[in-house]
């Protein structure tokens, strides 16, 4: 399963040092666009923004970034003997060890242990679970070493080739390892209720036929969690309703703030902001709201607004089969000719984060000393006039050989892309590039069949612009993007997103070595050095990290209230779309976003 992420201010939802009063019950209201569909396994934003209150994952990152453990007791890493390999040759396995917490509960009093984390696993095993069990499938076995100790085996080069013959065929003989194995079940958005759910599924779940009645079962509608919360109603349609547990949660950080949080569905953004503004609701979630949104939130009376740098960058692919884009020159000289601080004033009122890097400012890879390309059309003309490109004396567009220096440019009909689009187009004409739009739907431009005319895999396109949602592991990402693996073909089923064609032999070989590498030192040092790669080859340009908005109430922010309401803190307002934060479940993979 592919996550859209739940953002900072649910999962660190409130937490605070100290325990809740009894004196003065504090109550949260949130206004959400869309009804959460569920809480086991959510596919949407607003699923995910309820079910972390109930849930907890194994391993979360706090709001530095900085893996901390939840329901585990520790995080495993080699420096405390937690991870080990055993065996010798193409037996050779990678062995995770993983203390547990002793003192979690679940929310109807029964005690968290080993067996949770098994019958998660298993479950997740079940193809019809719909789980993306990426990670999970390199793993031969988790098992219960006694109620508090899960341990995690990978599969050994010669068990990988005999279950999955074509997948590892270039294995050689070393063992199958994933950078992420620290996370646990990297792939499980939370660890479920073994007690609770055997009594849906059976004690077999990785072989159940009974997946399906999680839907209609009364787990779907009154989860059992170990979170800081319990769901006390759900008025289909209205809201939901969520009372803070009355015991002490190790887990956490901390304890809730807010004895109880209710989330009333309002479709209708004016409604929202409405409720906002006449104090019935304090805090309107991002589903609701974007930067297209700034010139009327920044003007409401008593409104805080909060746009934070968000985890979806926009940018360009170059198709490098073209022989003009294939010259770092030509490409170079388009990312001089743009003024990107001029396209988030004009498209997203300044409130977006120009992007420098193909990986995210917030991210533990990203490397803030690494070049990178500024608007500079004296450069970009230079550039241009080097590799042979004349311009007519009276300006005009650029020529070789009686060539026009002209693109096919494609892109979504995303509310913002058009006018994006066009302010692009009129900013490289300054240089002398022409660029001709065209708006392809989304359902067509990400198709992976090649008898679509207009999907990427057939690489028609010469300039593409979409977005890249970057997960918590950017070398993960890049494989997927930029690997020449994942260049769509025939020979891999027309899969990857590595659109543009980019083949560079040393971030190939980087990007196996962040697969295989174990030692997050020197993951980073090699993320430094890809990035150092991208942004001299230039295969993608990244323009804007569209921003996360929301608007809260003063009186919530600073807790002034008579009426009960809580100070909301800086963890929540600032609603970061980061991959990971606190408890919040890591997101899987890259993804497109139309």
């Amino acid at each position: 399963m592919r996550f859209l992420l739940a953002p900072a201010f649910l999962a660190t939802l409130l937490l605070s040092g100290s325990p809740l009063s009894a004196q003065t019950p504090k109550t949260l209201t949130v206004a959400l666009a869309h009804e959460p569909d569920r809480f086991y396994q959510p596919s949407t934003l607003a699923g995910q923004l309820v079910a972390n209150l109930v849930f907890d994952p194994l391993v979360g990152l706090d709001d530095q970034m900085n893996p901390y453990p939840v329901l585990a007791a520790s995080i495993p890493s080699p420096d405390n003997s937690l991870v080990r390999l055993s065996g010798d040759g193409a037996d050779r396995r990678l062995i995770v060890t993983m203390p547990l917490r002793q003192d979690v509960t679940w929310s109807d009093g029964e005690s968290f242990t080993a067996d949770d984390v098994v019958y998660t696993w298993q479950l997740m095993s079940n193809p019809r679970s719909g789980f993306d069990t990426t990670v999970e499938d390199k793993l031969k076995s988790v098992d219960k070493l006694d109620d508090a100790t899960v341990q995690f085996t990978y599969l050994s080069a010669n068990e990988a080739r005999a279950l999955d013959p074509e997948r590892y065929k270039d294995q050689g003989s070393e063992p199958v390892v994933d950078p992420l194995y620290f996370f646990g079940l990297y792939d499980a958005p939370a660890i479920y209720p073994r007690h609770k759910l055997r009594d849906i599924i059976g004690d077999d779940p990785r072989h159940s036929r009974q997946i399906g009645a999680f839907e209609s079962s009364d787990f779907a509608r009154n989860p059992i969690g170990t979170g800081p919360y319990v769901l006390s109603s759900w008025d289909a349609g209205n809201a939901l309703t969520f009372t803070a547990r009355s015991v002490a949660l190790p887990q956490r950080l901390g304890q809730p703030a807010l004895d109880t949080i209710v989330f009333r569905i309002m479709p209708d953004k004016n409604d929202s902001l409405t409720a906002l503004t006449q104090g019935q609701v304090q805090l309107v979630a991002q589903d609701s709201l974007d930067a297209s949104d700034a010139p009327v939130l920044d003007t409401l009376p008593g409104v805080l607004a909060r746009y934070t740098p968000g985890n979806a960058w926009e940018h360009l692919t170059f198709n490098l089969d073209s022989p003009v884009l294939a010259d770092a020159n030509v490409r170079q000289a388009i990312a001089y000719g743009l003024n990107r601080d001029a396209l988030n004033e004009a498209i997203m009122f300044g409130k977006a984060a120009v992007a420098t890097s193909q990986v995210p400012a917030w991210s533990w890879a990203f490397d803030p000393t690494a070049p990178h390309v500024t608007f500079d059309p004296g450069q970009a003309n230079q550039l241009l006039d080097k590799a042979g490109w004349s311009r007519p004396g009276g300006g005009g567009i650029r020529a070789k050989n009686g060539q026009r220096l002209s693109f096919k440019y494609w892109s979504t009909p995303a509310s913002f892309r058009p006018a994006l689009m066009a302010m692009v187009k009129d900013q490289l004409a300054q240089i002398g590039v022409e660029v001709n739009i065209e708006s392809v739907p989304s359902s067509a431009l990400f198709d992976t069949s090649p008898s679509t005319p207009q999907a990427l895999v057939n690489r028609d396109f010469d300039i593409v612009q979409f977005a890249w949602v970057s997960s918590y592991d950017p070398g993960t990402d890049a494989v997927f993007n930029l690997s020449s693996a994942s260049i769509p073909s025939k020979a891999n089923g027309y899969q990857g997103g590595n659109y543009g064609g980019y083949k560079n032999p040393r971030n190939d070989q980087l990007l196996a070595q962040l697969q295989n590498g174990l030692d997050p030192s020197f993951r980073r040092i090699a993320m430094h050095e890809a990035q150092g790669i991208w942004q001299s080859d230039l295969p993608v340009l990244p323009l804007l990290l569209r921003p996360i908005t929301t608007a809260s109430t003063p009186r919530a922010r600073r807790g002034t209230s008579n009426s009960g309401t809580s100070p909301i803190p800086e963890s929540f307002l600032a609603c970061e779309c980061h991959p990971e934060l606190a408890n919040d479940p890591p997101l899987r993979r890259s993804q497109r976003e139309a």
